[in-house]
């Protein structure tokens, strides 16, 4: 669409016409204003193709909207049947705002005319002018037979068209600046709602978890079902609805363009008597009339709690914490603030609303307005949440309430169904639906008798272990409501004073009071206490952190809570304090307390939570919001650094960036309640402060070593500029000779390593580039003192440095390396040998430097000796990788002259003799020796056989000598190199070896071989008899092989009988592991006996297995058991030739025997079978609901035949339910949490 005579883009009023019919809705008077306005060129083309979809008949509609227009090509083109307003046949469209629509017309006509394809298609020109002449234009045209048809569709056909496509028409009036009070379209309500929002919640928020509703109702309007024209969308509150529904059609305009709301009964009228399909929604009362009047339209009721739910009613579950939390993140919220919108809107969809629409005159509730109730839901704020099943904290809410507790539920039912309720049941306990906003409303006028009841019990509430957890921290949350909700009162209205009273009462009581561990209760409180009395707070802490040392011990102390979790007062106290950074005013003072925990940490089992990483979060730069600016944090920094050096220094490394980069706020602290002020970190922002970063760096490492060698690694993480940076100030030191002989080999090191792996991954994103890399070279060159051995240690580092023009992984490298290793130890050797501890001392890989030192014949071997005595894992790797050459090269006889020439401890014989590796030769030699080496050789030694045909007689002397465990080494050894085996040598050595009980010797490894032991029986001889036996003795559930064994079960079902006689016995003298072993081979069970390879049940051996097993228990005292466990086998069935488990076969047994207990064992054992089961923190149990409808599904194909077959399938579906109403229940309790 070409205007090239378009009017001003400044937009120009549109005048109403004077008529009588409705004045709320555009006609061709202010349409042919509207061309005037710049936004018609871009509107007009999408208003034509809303009506296009509208219109029945029309198809194929393709329109270029917007700037589109202006492309070559048809400004539209569509398939009509022919209506009033459009011919039949191919309709190609131009459009056209200009002034003279004539002009533009003919141009486009003419640019169109000469396609040979014309005569197949009508040329149809349409403007929202007011075009006199159109018609005698379009019969002129006609005339020239060019196309098929002519047609001019001007303003007055335009209005003609908008009075039979009503939601089209309030559409197009609401976009040129109308608000029709009775009827809306959806998208006009959506774009109403969001300009009142404080901040933009994206529509996908309010079918958040909802897809399966959002797919209910698209069906509905797709469908065309004479029996329902209506359907009822019910939540908590109507505009939840209409969100829902605008969230579930917004992205299909042939739906969303069709929606009308219509806000009175008259208007109703008019609109239902139209004959555009259209899609409505009454917003009146009295809509019982409104169905049969709908006159084939499609309704959409929206209901609140107060509507009878029926067929056609859909449901809204409450909107998903976790992905609604996830679409406002997506949409720019921060995590945290998306998270508890997501859960305010969860708990209350009405107090998301009410927080989030800009409207001064927020109505306050009518609950409010009686004195009595008021109090009430008062003391209810400052409670929070309770247990009802709690017999304390029942009693004394009833203390505090002064009422039983049935009349307050009765009371917070009937204020549950109103829309401003303060209170929601949660999985069946009461929770705050905005906790903040309903303090705001009842706190400020609580009266002095429960203020001073309240600020009497608090104390006793939060250090007492006999109330729940529950009521504890929401007591505990109650003292920051009381203070945040009423700062800004009067003084008398104010509870502040109470709170800091309350607060101030129990930190000094945890520290005096005599009671161990009343500071470590109290702890778990500080995040709350801190957020409460955040003055009370810090000056309590800037007062105990100037004590002695001592007070470390009481906050940093370790202790193990359930299982293997640990905790330590610290941990609350630093997420206390990293809440309060978020308060401009205290941050400085609080960054102060975390430098002070950080001076006197004196570590633990807990890694992470330590002060310092608390210091990283509230001093870095990586924050997309903070609470000050990075001026003050730098400020701070250098504050750090003046009060405790080594704690700013280590805090100034840790803020430096990473390559790669990593998440360091996995879980940052912010206020619950208090107000904090954000502000949105930009680029320059983060380059700033790096800036200034560096430069602190530079300045306080000055020339100390120590500081450089921790900066150096870490330069490639940094901008170019802040790298030369850097560089140069190195430069500058090394020139002015700042450091002596020992700093500069130590520089050296660093750099060396440095340049090597940079050199090694030099295509690397995070390498260092060329120039920077060549500096440093040079740097490192001038740093290197040829005649110190020392500077061979790069030889033997864990990067390996360019050599001869190769570099590692190119062929020959390997073969270079080892050659210069070599020649690097020979050359130390010769000149000064003690080098040689400083090499083993600082080498990466100290024990290819006991190897090269093997390689040089010039070395004295007593000298080696030494190391075996040093407390050092490198001198200990060198000398055994020496040794053990020196034994395989010269063998045992060498280290015999050893002992016979060199006075040697027998510690260090010991050492020396198990680097031996057994093998039948060896032993000979050895065997003869005292008995304390030959113990340590049997023992110690690596097992590496000489011949192949020694294996047996190796195994006969480790069982000879009782070592059963090395014996199982030698067995699998000859597993893996596939030598044969002799069948009574295993099953001594593994008999053996049970009956030991040596699997403390070796556990990881022994485990290993016996395995693979029971893994080669099973494969190479499955009918050896013994097989069974010892896999029962090895049980352990899982970790060894038991086919075998369970085989054996199956074939002999009288094994089985016995098996469960053992573990069910009447002998109370069975030793306890053999009764818990035959319980635990029960209860592993996996396999139905009779059941074939191709997964056929052989019915007739199952029959018999089953009669045999209950024939033989019959009378037993514990035979009902054994008949559970006999449903729990059954259990392992495959599924029938009908896909429905159980098989056939199995359903024939369970309808012959008809036995409850064995019905109850399939039961149990089909749920078992389920195993551990992973799900989202606010997902509940929709998993064991599916489930459970699929059984029931199978119950029901299968009751007439199976009917005993089908009331267990039923009954699994009952204990899923339950389970599912267990997880539904947790998951919503997490999901109202604040």
């Amino acid at each position: 669409m070409n205007n090239e005579n378009s009017t001003s883009d400044q937009l120009s009023p549109i005048t109403p016409a004077l008529r009588g019919d409705n004045p709320e809705l555009i006609t061709a008077v202010e349409l042919n204003q509207w061309a005037d306005r710049a936004d018609a060129k871009q509107i007009f083309p999408e208003l034509i193709r809303r009506l296009l979809a509208n219109t029945p008949g029309v198809t194929n509609i393709e329109i270029r909207s917007h700037e589109g227009t202006a492309a070559p090509g048809w400004d539209g083109i569509a398939t009509s049947q022919g209506s009033p307003f459009l011919p039949q046949g191919e309709l190609r469209f131009e459009f056209g705002t200009n002034k003279d629509p004539k002009r533009k017309a003919q141009d486009d006509y003419n640019k169109r005319r000469e396609n040979p394809r014309n005569n197949e298609h009508t040329f149809i020109f349409a403007t929202p002018r007011n075009w006199p002449g159109g018609q005698s234009w379009q019969e002129e045209r006609k005339s020239d037979n060019h196309f098929a048809d002519v047609k001019v569709i001007d303003a007055h056909t335009i209005e003609a068209w908008l009075k039979e496509t009503p939601s089209i028409h309030y559409w197009i009036s609401e976009r040129l600046g109308r608000s029709p009070q009775m009827v809306s379209t959806l998208e006009n309500w959506w774009n109403s709602l969001e300009g009142k929002l404080e901040e933009k919640i994206p529509s996908e928020f309010f079918s958040s978890g909802r897809e399966e509703e959002s797919s209910q109702l698209i069906n509905y309007i797709n469908i065309e079902n004479k029996n329902s024209n209506y359907i009822i969308i019910n939540s908590r509150s109507k505009e939840e609805s209409i969100a829902f529904t605008y969230a579930s059609l917004k992205d299909s305009t042939k739906h969303l363009d069709r929606v009308l709301i219509i806000k009175d009964k008259n208007t109703w009228k008019n609109i239902t008597s139209t004959r555009q399909n259209l899609i409505l929604i009454p917003l009146f009362d009295d809509t019982d009339p409104i169905v049969p009047e709908s006159n084939g339209h499609k309704i959409i009721i929206v209901a609140d709690d107060r509507f009878i739910k029926n067929k056609n009613t859909i449901e809204l579950p409450k909107i998903n914490r976790e992905s609604g939390s996830r679409v406002l993140h997506e949409a720019g919220l921060s995590h945290e603030y998306s998270h508890r919108l997501s859960g305010l809107a969860h708990r209350d969809i009405n107090s998301l609303f009410r927080e989030l629409i800009r409207n001064p005159y927020k109505l306050k509730p009518s609950w409010l307005q009686e004195p009595e109730i008021a109090t009430i839901i008062a003391l209810l704020v400052l409670m929070g949440s309770w247990e009802k099943e709690k017999e304390e904290d029942i009693q004394l809410f009833q203390d505090i309430i002064g009422k039983p507790i049935q009349e307050v539920d009765h009371l917070l039912t009937r204020l549950n169904n109103s829309s401003d309720s303060p209170f929601i049941d949660s999985a069946g306990a009461w929770k705050l639906t905005n906790a903040l906003e309903i303090a705001k409303w009842v706190l400020p006028d609580l009266e002095y008798s429960a203020r001073t009841k309240w600020q009497e019990f608090v104390p006793k509430i939060i250090l007492s272990s006999e109330y729940s957890g529950t009521l504890r921290h929401h007591v505990a949350k109650g003292l920051i409501l009381a203070s945040v909700s009423t700062e800004n009162l009067s003084e008398d209205r104010k509870l502040k004073y109470y709170v800091d009273q309350v607060v101030n009462d129990l930190l000094n009581k945890s520290i005096e009071n005599s009671e161990k561990g009343l500071f470590n209760k109290l702890s778990t409180f500080f995040p709350e206490l801190a957020e409460a009395s955040p003055e009370i707070f810090i000056n309590f802490f800037e007062g105990y952190l100037t004590r002695p040392s001592h007070l470390a011990e009481n906050i940093f102390h370790d202790e193990r809570q359930r299982g293997f979790r640990i905790s330590s007062p610290h941990v609350s106290l630093l997420w206390a304090l990293e809440k309060l950074c978020w308060l401009p005013s205290y941050y400085t003072r609080t960054v102060g307390l975390l430098s002070r925990l950080a001076s006197i940490d004196p570590g633990g089992t807990l890694q992470s939570n330590r002060p310092l990483d608390s210091l990283e979060k509230v001093l870095s730069r990586d924050l997309l919001e903070i609470a000050v600016s990075n001026d003050d944090k730098i400020f701070n920094i250098e504050r750090i650094l003046k009060r405790y050096p080594d704690i700013g220094w280590k805090v100034i490394i840790r803020l430096w960036p990473e390559v790669p980069a990593r998440n360091r706020f996995i879980d940052y602290h912010t206020p619950l309640y208090r107000y904090y002020h954000k502000s949105h970190v930009t680029h320059s922002d983060k380059d700033a402060y790096l800036n200034e970063l560096v430069d602190i760096t530079i300045i306080n490492a000055g020339c100390k070593l120590n500081q450089w060698v921790e900066i150096l690694p870490r330069i490639n993480s940094l901008p170019k500029s802040l790298q030369n940076k850097i560089i140069a100030k190195l430069e500058e030191l090394v020139l002015l000779e700042t450091w002596n002989s020992e700093e500069i080999y130590k520089l050296w090191k660093i750099l060396d390593s440095l340049i090597t792996k940079h050199e090694r991954f030099l295509t690397a994103k995070w390498a260092l580039r060329t120039s920077e890399r060549n500096k440093l070279r040079d740097i490192s060159q001038v740093l290197v003192q040829e005649d110190d051995l020392r500077y061979n240690i790069k030889f033997f580092n864990h990067e390996p440095p360019i050599l001869e023009g190769l570099k590692y992984g190119d062929q020959n490298y390997f073969d270079v390396l080892r050659k210069l290793q070599i020649n690097a130890i020979r050359k130390i050797v010769n000149k000064d040998i003690k080098a040689l501890d400083i090499i083993i001392e600082e080498a990466d890989y100290p024990n290819i430097v006991g190897f090269c030192i093997a390689q040089v014949s010039e070395f004295p071997e007593q000298y080696a000796l030494t190391w075996l005595k040093f407390n050092s894992p490198n001198f200990q790797m060198a000398a055994s990788e020496f040794f053990r050459n020196k034994i395989n090269d010269r063998g045992l006889e060498w280290l015999k002259s050893i002992f016979n020439t060199l006075k040697i401890e027998q510690e260090t014989k010991i050492a020396l003799i198990a680097l031996v590796p057994f093998s039948k030769t060896h032993w000979n030699g050895i065997k003869s020796l005292e008995s304390e080496l030959v113990s340590t050789y049997l023992e110690k030694s690596t097992y590496r056989p000489v011949t192949n045909d020694d294996f047996k007689e190796e195994v006969d002397i480790f069982l000879q000598n009782g070592y059963y465990w090395r014996a199982l080494e030698v067995l699998d050894y000859m597993i893996q190199t596939k030598q044969d085996l002799d069948l009574r040598h295993v099953r001594k050595s593994l008999l053996k070896f049970i009956s030991s009980n040596f699997f403390s010797c070796r556990p990881q490894e022994t485990s290993l071989n016996v395995r693979n032991i029971l893994s080669w029986l099973e494969k190479e001889y499955p009918k050896y008899p013994y097989t069974p036996f010892i896999e029962f003795l090895f049980f352990d559930g899982s970790n060894y092989p038991s086919n075998a064994l369970y085989q054996e079960l199956i074939d002999n079902p009288i094994k089985f009988t016995l098996l469960f006689k053992t573990a069910y016995s009447e002998n109370n003298k069975l030793e306890s592991k053999c009764k818990s072993r035959a319980v635990s081979v029960l209860d592993s069970w996996s396999t139905l006996p009779g059941l074939n390879e191709d997964g056929s049940i052989c019915k007739q051996y199952l029959d018999k297995w089953i009669f045999t097993v209950r024939d033989r228990l019959e009378g037993y005292v514990y035979s009902s058991i054994g008949n559970r466990y006999i449903g729990q086998i059954l259990a392992c069935s495959p599924l029938g030739k009908d896909d429905i488990w159980p098989a056939e076969e199995v359903r024939d047994i369970i309808e012959s025997l008809e036995c409850p207990d064995i019905e109850g064992g399939i039961r149990i054992g089909r749920l078992n079978q389920r195993g551990v089961t992973t799900r989202g923190i606010y997902t509940g149990g929709n998993q064991e609901r599916e489930l459970a409808q699929k059984y029931r599904t199978e119950a029901k194909k299968i009751t007439i035949r199976y009917p005993r077959t089908a009331g267990i399938l039923n009954n699994i579906a009952t204990d899923l339910d339950l389970q599912a109403d267990r997880f539904d229940k947790g998951a919503e309790r997490l999901s109202d949490e604040e």
